[in-house]
């Protein structure tokens, strides 16, 4: 074999190798690029169960802290709080079914729903077809797989306050401890240190906790809705010949007549503000503000909020220890008081 030839076959093992390099990188690059691929959709996947998280986080905890109120309160906590995030670049919504209500065994660390208020929620954020739409897929689509879909969860627990009502029933402190009474007294207490409205913050958290509304409520004085004057001859004004019970028109249950004794127009006058006044201010009062159920119950009420009414035929109370004149109200079943001065006296709710 000469020169010539044995040059030429190295010449051919020499291009053979680099043909198969050629085809070697090619394969590479194709796995190299699917696996970018997959690691750039399934980092967008995590992403998009990251942020779902999130929300899902802070909705629970929202809607956890309503849970003294209705399941609407607690549903419309969740949502706002949860609309405040994003998951894939749309904000995320929640559906009222996305709400569960249970209960959290924190030994077991189980939530199980039961369908009614307990103590904990479990708040369920996703993105699928209805919810936001399903999120699309950068490269996933070139193996046929163009959308993902994605959800998380998260529980909360309400935590409980303990409420107690210290009342001392001493003739000398039993006005001290109304939560009205002594909204004042802790405010002008404190008012030195900086702190002149802590008893009313403290008052307002309370009707906040027991459902009341906001403190304090819309207040009326004793008999306002009948016209009678806002003074110390409220009361006067409403049982008097000539009064607004004594016109006609007025149900004669509660209507005023010359005749009538002093415990018969208290009484008339009594039914009137009963059901007229307390029940439209105070409408989820217990027992209900009905004076043909209810009279005995709310004429010590009435009794109480103005100055004692002693009347021909009725057994008058002990009298009260006198104390100053207050203007704030006092929460009674889910409403407030305003004490006034003489015969006439206030009333109000939440």
């Amino acid at each position: 074999m000469n020169r010539k030839t044995l040059s030429f076959f190295r010449s051919n093992r020499h291009a053979r190798r680099r043909g198969v390099a050629l085809m070697f990188i090619t394969v590479m690059l194709v796995v190299l690029m699917a696996l970018v691929a997959m690691a750039v959709d399934i980092g967008y996947i995590v992403l998009t169960r990251t942020q779902l998280q999130v929300a899902a986080d802070a909705a629970a905890l929202a809607g956890a802290a309503y849970m003294g109120q209705s399941r609407e309160a607690v549903i419309a906590a969740a949502r706002k709080f949860a609309a405040f995030h994003t998951a894939a670049g749309k904000p995320v919504e929640i559906a009222d079914s996305d709400v569960e209500f249970g209960t959290w065994d924190s030994a077991a660390r189980v939530f199980t729903p039961t369908g009614m208020l307990g103590n904990a929620i479990r708040v369920t954020a996703r993105r699928d077809a209805t919810h936001g739409g399903n999120p699309g897929l950068f490269f996933g689509r070139v193996l046929g797989k163009f959308q993902f879909t994605s959800r998380a969860s998260a529980v909360a627990m309400a935590n409980p306050r303990d409420i107690a009502f210290v009342v001392d029933l001493s003739g000398s402190m039993n006005d001290d401890t109304e939560p009205c009474w002594a909204t004042g007294e802790i405010n002008r207490t404190f008012a030195a240190s900086g702190y002149g409205s802590i008893g009313s913050e403290l008052v307002a958290q309370l009707f906040q906790d027991l459902g009341y509304g906001a403190y304090p409520g819309r207040l009326e004085w004793f008999g306002q809705p009948f016209g009678v004057p806002q003074n110390e001859y409220a009361y006067a004004e409403l049982t008097k010949d000539g009064g607004p019970l004594a016109a006609r028109g007025v149900p004669d249950r509660y209507r005023i007549l010359p005749g009538d004794s002093e415990l018969v127009r208290k009484r008339k006058a009594y039914s009137a503000v009963i059901d007229y006044q307390l029940a439209a201010l105070m409408p989820r009062a217990k027992p209900v503000p009905d004076s043909s159920v209810n009279y005995d119950y709310w004429e010590k009420y009435l009794d109480y909020i103005i100055q004692p009414v002693t009347v021909r035929g009725s057994t008058p109370r002990p009298p009260r220890p006198p104390r100053k004149p207050i203007d704030v109200p006092r929460p009674d079943r889910g409403s407030s008081t305003d004490k006034g001065k003489g015969s006439g006296g206030g009333a109000g709710s939440n």
